[in-house]
């Protein structure tokens, strides 16, 4: 992760003549000797989350960047996940992202633009959280730079670091040619042509969005308030109605919302055709687009004003919701209302209400759905916090709602939060993949029993009554793969299990932390004179390199035997050789950390190997040599590696430690990818497309519909 600087001159051009601003912030980033913390900050309408996003999108593509994001609407949990999911780390809360951030020493640069609007109502309102339980503590580690963007009352408790700032309110920061030259262009594209009124509004220097709002006022001080005072008074609630929202509207809600201000139709529809000139098209969505002209609309209300405006936009915005078997059509619902009602709802105080319909919360905006739980405490219904906090980042990344709600119900089983899970199973039923079972940490800690956290799995023989072996803190413990229910256990400890495998004859052999190959007592007696574990063992142990850190083995013990280990070697045994030494591959930088090998249906093997370094690798062992790309590289490592054979090809599953789940259909060509938002320590997986997960939430089941698979992008 550590970039050698870029020259400045590979800033963006960025407009306004901004481009000192943006060479000084792209320098600032391109040199780790400089303070730790960037402050980029200034007047409203500056441009400053303009100047941001251009600089990061470069710097993201030049790699100077780790992580970015915009804070807008978040909350500290919805900032949090949106750091760990950027930097491949697993959920939780800010405490333990930060303890994650420490462990792992590589060099980090952190861009956060526009924390002045973050929070359930994008005012900035939790900027102080962020920075004190996030930012500030991130910025505590030597080896994390931050860059923040916001207007200086916002990052103002970032100021007790040591910080190089850019308020771009200072001239120097500008090149006043540029600025005329650009206003002069704005001027033109709008069809101001007077030289009078472009002067005026260049006297605004360096301030782009004034000026360019200058343009369309008269001459005088309190440019918005010139703006909106040459605005016909008749178009006054189509305005109204757009500084209330949270991102451009359709014609839809802004007509509700407009008809709703002006107290009927027919003024409605007059304000709507007065201020459609006036205002900024986005697609077939419209806008408000300056922050200052919308922060003054709503400033020019009293308390009681305001309340009463929220009030009739949130019951105009829920008017607009289709409906279908007495329910809320969430499906067909217009896209701003499903994603942002939640934030409408705080203001007008029936959010708890509208939480208990599931079908609202995996439709809305995942990061609107944080504020809203986060803004009410105590009184967000207990079950969908604990299952929403369990996700965390998973949640924000998932697109669909069938496949949020998927996500949720995941979280609800092993959060024991069984009647949020029952009433998430209908949203989920169109998702690629569905949870059969989960044996996870009780929500309740007498609502049932738990095996523990998972470190290694294996699925014992059919002959065996097809038990799951789970192995973890210190206990190999045996479930029902059914039902995930307990049926047994082993008396051995068995301390930091990296893999467990089991075989026909009963017997089990672990391998653990220190490489170390243990012969698992208790499970079952084993037939024969020799145990096929200790067959196993008795290979692997006599031809030791680095120490092993993966191993699997073909269920009869006299298959395919495959190791990894801490050199970023594969072994691999074959029955049958003159020469019983393995065949060896550097195949990975860093430990190797999970293997399988698995025999195809025409009789031939696959072998699977995953990396510190972020790598799957596939290939044949009858192949002399392994070449090629990686099957998948992520920049996290591989925690877990499973395969199984079908009539219709082999089925991949591989696991990373953020909780990033991947699934592969070889002859379809067909991918299923799930974020967890918990480590994925082991993986088995079977024919039917059945994946149980094991990680320190415990083990689950998984149902992966094949049919539903996307195909992987070019």
């Amino acid at each position: 992760m550590t970039i050698p600087p870029d020259p400045p001159e590979t800033s963006p051009a960025v407009g306004a003549g901004r481009e000192a601003a943006a060479a000084a912030v792209t320098a600032w980033l391109s040199d780790p000797s400089r303070p730790r913390l960037c402050l980029v900050t200034g007047a409203p309408a500056t441009g400053k989350s303009s100047l941001v996003a251009r600089v990061a999108l470069t710097s993201l593509r030049a790699g100077r960047a780790h992580a970015i994001f915009s804070a807008r609407g978040m909350t500290l949990h919805a900032a949090t996940w949106a750091v760990a999911e950027q930097l491949a780390l697993p959920g939780g809360g800010p405490d333990s992202l930060v303890e994650r951030v420490a462990a792992d020493t590589r060099p980090i640069t952190l861009i956060v633009g526009e924390l002045d609007e973050c929070g359930v109502r994008m005012d900035g309102a939790d900027a102080g959280e962020i920075i004190g339980r996030l930012l500030s503590p991130l910025l505590e580690l030597p080896h994390v730079r931050v860059l923040v963007e916001g207007r200086p009352q916002a990052v103002a408790p970032l100021r007790r670091h040591p910080a190089e700032t850019f308020d771009l309110d200072e001239p120097s920061l500008t090149d006043r040619q540029g600025f005329t030259a650009w206003l002069r262009r704005v001027a033109a594209r709008q069809g101001v042509h007077d030289p009078a009124v472009v002067e005026a509004a260049a006297t605004l220097y360096p301030n782009a969005g004034l000026a360019e709002l200058a343009l369309r006022a008269s001459p005088g001080e309190d440019v918005p308030l010139r703006w909106l005072r040459s605005v016909p008074q008749q178009a006054w609630p189509a305005l109204e109605a757009l500084a209330g929202a949270y991102a451009p509207i359709s014609p839809q809600v802004w007509w509700a919302w407009t008809a709703a201000l002006a107290g009927d139709a027919a003024r409605g529809q007059e304000a709507l055709s007065l201020a459609r000139p006036l205002v900024a098209r986005v697609g077939d969505r419209y806008t408000l687009d300056c922050r200052i002209l919308r922060e003054r609309i709503r400033g020019m209300r009293d308390a009681a004003t305001a309340a009463q405006v929220a009030v009739l936009l949130g019951h105009a915005l829920f008017t607009t919701l289709p409906a279908a078997g007495g329910a809320v059509d969430w499906a067909n619902a217009d896209p701003y209302a499903a994603a942002q009602i939640l934030r409408h709802a705080v203001a007008t105080g029936v959010a708890e209400r509208l939480l208990e319909d599931l079908g609202c919360v995996v439709h809305a905006d995942p990061v609107a759905v944080t504020a809203t739980l986060e803004e009410l405490g105590d009184r967000a219904p207990a079950e969908l916090v604990r299952a929403w906090e369990f996700a965390g980042p998973a949640l924000l990344e998932t697109r669909e709602p069938a496949e949020r709600a998927a996500m949720l119900h995941l979280a609800a089983r092993c959060t024991g939060g069984t009647g949020t899970a029952g009433r998430l199973a209908g949203h989920a039923a169109a998702a690629p993949w569905t949870t059969r079972w989960a044996d996870a940490r009780p929500g309740d800690s007498g609502a049932g029993r738990w095996a523990g956290p998972v470190e290694a799995l294996a699925f014992a023989p059919a002959g065996d009554g097809g038990r799951l072996l789970a192995a973890g803190a210190g206990t190999l413990r045996l479930l029902s793969p059914v039902d995930g229910r307990p049926v047994g256990r082993s008396p051995q400890r068995i301390p930091d299990a990296r893999a467990v495998l089991a075989f026909t004859d009963g017997s089990v052999l672990c391998l653990d932390g220190g490489g170390g190959l243990v012969n698992v007592r208790g499970v079952r007696e084993p037939s024969g004179a020799e145990p096929l574990a200790e067959r196993v063992r008795a290979t692997v142990a006599g031809h030791r390199t680095a120490p092993l850190s993966a191993l699997a083995a073909d269920e009869s013990g006299r298959g395919h035997i495959m190791a990894g280990d801490r050199s970023g070697a594969v072994h691999l045994w074959r029955p049958g050789d003159d020469d019983p030494g393995p065949v060896s591959w550097p195949l990975h930088v860093g430990p190797v950390t999970a293997v399988t090998c698995l025999r195809t249906r025409s009789g031939g093997h696959l072998a699977v190997s995953g990396g510190a370094d972020g790598a799957v690798r596939l290939w044949s062992p009858g192949e002399e040599g392994v070449d090629g790309d990686a099957l998948l590289q992520r920049d996290c490592p591989v925690t877990a590696v499973a395969g199984a054979s079908r009539a219709d090809g082999a089925l991949i599953a591989a696991g990373w430690a953020d909780g990033f789940l991947w699934l592969w259909h070889s002859s379809a060509d067909r991918e299923l990818v799930v974020r967890l938002g918990f480590p994925v320590n082991a993986l088995v997986l079977t024919g039917d497309g059945v994946l149980f997960v094991g990680g320190p939430h415990g083990v689950c089941a998984l149902d992966a519909r094949l049919d539903r698979a996307s195909r992987p992008a070019a």
